[in-house]
């Protein structure tokens, strides 16, 4: 267990001006640490000094009232690859299994960001085609709903992985059917939050069209 350094003076800090290429960007332990009493603990932290002070690893410092405790070099970082700087990448994915919709089309099935997957909108269109099934409004929920689970299904998630479905209607006269439907593909599967809407025109002629988001596991 770490525990909290000695707290140096400014005029300690000041007098401490490594080389350029061995400047410290303070980083937290991720480790377990002790704090003192009214300490604010912060778990990843890059300093910024008024006064362009360089801070060496296994100090503490004192910036406007918050301490912090322990903060160490993490492996690898310097000033061009900093926690700060690697925090502003977004890692983004898009992905089309080719299982739900033809490669061809001008989006993807979906895009992952970090754990959340935003899928496109689906449809009841025959798996692998652009052509809707036969069947009218409930053979459409039931395939457009097999669609979504195919596409989770693909990331390595299920039906229980929704949070969020967005569904839009050819005829809000269709509701309650849809709603038959819904409840069971379902089942005892437990149910993500939803809206519904009517729209004037989808894509295909299509009577249902279902646009959800999914939550996975965090990234490794």
């Amino acid at each position: 267990m770490l525990e909290a350094a000695t707290l140096p003076s400014l005029a300690q800090l000041q007098t401490a001006q490594p080389a350029a290429d061995q400047t410290w960007h303070a980083r937290l332990a991720q480790q377990q640490t002790h704090r003192p009493k009214g300490a604010l603990l912060i778990r990843h932290a890059r300093l910024f000094d008024p006064v362009d002070l360089s801070v060496h690893a296994g100090t503490s410092v004192l910036m406007r009232g918050v301490r912090i405790v322990r903060v160490g070099l993490g492996p690898g970082a310097r000033p061009e690859n900093s926690w700060h700087r690697r925090s502003n990448e977004m890692n983004i994915e898009r992905f089309n299994s080719g299982q739900v919709v033809p490669a061809t089309v001008p989006f993807p099935e979906g895009v992952r960001v970090g754990p959340m997957l935003y899928l496109s909108g689906q449809l009841g269109n025959v798996p692998g085609q652009l052509k809707l099934v036969d069947g009218g409004l409930r053979a459409e929920a039931r395939q457009t709903l097999a669609n979504i689970r195919t596409i989770l299904r693909s990331q390595g998630l299920d039906l229980q992985h929704l949070v969020r479905c967005t569904v839009m209607l050819a005829d809000m006269a269709d509701w309650p059917a849809f709603n038959e439907v819904y409840r069971e593909f379902f089942g005892a599967t437990p149910l993500p939050a939803r809206s519904a809407m009517g729209c004037n025109g989808l894509a295909l002629g299509a009577c249902v069209e279902i646009e959800c988001i999914a939550a996975g596991p965090m990234p490794g």
